[in-house]
């Protein structure tokens, strides 16, 4: 998304905001909001409303990368709080940390 972004490609750069959020994010909402219901509730205003609006205001490209960065850190903040390592998690939890890492990837 960064990449589509930083070649000024807006409308593309959207998109891949909107399908990280909505293939990624909105599924692992209710297990998250289980873990952190607030940070679980900023992290999707953040990628629900404030990167959209960023990529439309045409942001300068550091901005929405610090945005972004926000955002993964909130991710990395879940799995912190419960001790869960991406590679040492039990089968229940596996879905949720490959959903955070493919987040993490698509908004690159």
């Amino acid at each position: 998304m960064v990449t589509a972004y930083d070649n000024q490609d807006y409308s593309q750069a959207e998109s891949l905001a909107i399908e990280a959020y909505l293939e990624n994010y909105e599924y692992i909402e209710a297990p998250l909001a289980e873990i952190d219901e607030s940070l679980m509730l900023n992290t999707e205003v953040i990628m629900r409303e404030e990167l959209r609006q960023l990529i439309q205001d045409r942001v300068p490209v550091e901005q929405l990368q610090q945005h972004i960065d926000v955002i993964n850190n909130n991710n990395k903040r879940f799995l912190l709080v419960n001790n869960i390592h991406p590679l040492k998690n039990s089968y229940e939890l596996l879905p949720l940390v490959h959903s955070l890492q493919s987040l993490q990837k698509r908004l690159r």
